[in-house]
């Protein structure tokens, strides 16, 4: 846990180089208070780093197969500047918080909100990004969902394990909408864009990424949330 304490105040000069990037953009690297076992020693030491698979543009495969994205560079200028290999397992976000709490891996870097509850099992780096929550619906549904107002009888999809889930359920009672949860932000949209479901939340940055590709969804409303990180 020694080099986090060390990259930690690496990660503070990224954040200048990702201003233009990281507008409300969230990130998260984390640790468990108890890491996995080290591979290797002094300087060649590696890591295995899970991370989500399709959550761009934070971490997903370019048109080569190719990991890439805003995490998986800051990860790599880390380990660069620190002088440790790294590992990575992409296996979608629930996942990597399993296999991070089984000491399968030694750290996560995700989307990722920091709260009191996480705190308690992860240890974080300091925050580099703030985040926003956003619904999004069908382009063809722009004018029937305009608000929260309009979610009754709605079916509202969201990342397993993420905390869109969390908002989902405080504002159940009151919006009166069902909850459906997947493991990828990819087959959120897919379910929206199909009719099986009428709305999704997630992350601002990636459901505006996916408009910009032509998901063929629109955003609906934005919601502030707690400065979230990049922890390893």
């Amino acid at each position: 846990m020694a080099y986090l304490r060390r990259f930690t105040s690496f990660l503070a000069t990224l954040v200048a180089l990702f201003t233009v990037l990281a507008v409300n953009v969230p990130g998260a690297v984390a640790m468990p208070l108890h890491p996995a076992q080290e591979t290797g020693g002094g300087s060649g030491k590696t890591y295995v780093i899970a991370t989500d698979t399709l959550f761009a543009p934070f971490e997903f495969r370019d048109s080569s197969g190719e990991l890439t994205g805003i995490d998986i560079k800051i990860m790599e200028a880390v380990a660069e500047d620190q002088g440790f290999q790294v590992e990575w397992c992409s296996l979608g976000f629930n996942a990597a918080l399993q296999a991070l709490s089984a000491d399968q891996a030694d750290g996560v870097i995700a989307g990722m909100s920091i709260t009191d509850e996480r705190k308690e099992v992860y240890d974080f780096s300091d925050p580099y990004f703030t985040g926003t929550m956003t619904l999004a619906v069908n382009e063809d549904q722009a004018d029937e969902i305009l608000s929260w107002d309009d979610l009754l009888d709605k079916r509202l999809m969201m990342k397993t394990g993420s905390m869109s889930k969390e908002v989902a359920r405080e504002r159940q009672d009151q919006y009166g909408y069902e909850i459906t949860s997947l493991d990828q932000t990819t087959t959120l949209v897919e379910s929206v864009k199909s009719g099986n479901a009428d709305v999704l939340m997630d992350d601002y940055p990636v459901i505006a990424y996916g408009v910009q590709q032509g998901s063929g969804l629109v955003t609906v409303v934005s919601r502030s949330r707690p400065a979230t990180t990049v922890s390893l």
